[in-house]
């Protein structure tokens, strides 16, 4: 059995599929309204914060904390003024190789190409790729759609 927390809803898993995804297509839903409600809330709470300059305070036994406003950098621009930097002996090209962080992540498309191409030619270094993946232990999602629309809790 699953307990809906907010509508005290027992589901239980002996039910049919039409049960069990009705359910989490309202859960879904009524997640959502929540995320928007919660969104919003936090947005105006920004703002009010914001206004008294403040990013932290204390209200009834409640902590807020605010974030300070994130910065986009125009990645170009930068590498541009960085050079421009070096070339004048400014800067290093070390002090601004460090200002970078490159991640490594793996391109699942190029990985089954490659798979593919080695299993024809050298499948010994084909298995030995393989070897190192093993299935992730993550919780997956299951998304629900509404097709017919009209199912969630009201709003």
């Amino acid at each position: 059995m699953a307990l809906v927390p907010i509508t005290g809803e027992l589901v239980s898993f002996d039910a049919e599929n039409a049960v069990l995804i009705e359910a989490v297509h309202r859960m879904r839903d009524l997640e959502q309204q929540l995320a928007t409600a919660r969104r919003d809330l936090g947005l105006e709470l920004t703002r009010r914060m914001d206004a008294d300059n403040l990013r932290q305070v204390e209200v009834d036994g409640f902590k807020v904390t605010v974030a300070a406003p994130g910065e986009d950098w125009d990645l170009k621009k930068l590498d541009e003024v960085l050079n421009e930097l070096i070339d004048q002996g400014t800067l290093t090209p070390a002090a601004t190789e460090r200002l970078f962080k490159t991640e490594r992540k793996i391109q699942k498309r190029e990985l089954t190409k490659l798979l593919k191409n080695l299993d024809g030619v050298n499948r010994d270094a084909a298995d030995l790729i393989r070897a190192c993946c093993e299935t992730s232990r993550r919780v997956r999602s299951v998304k629900v759609e509404d097709l017919e629309g009209g199912r969630g809790w009201p709003a």
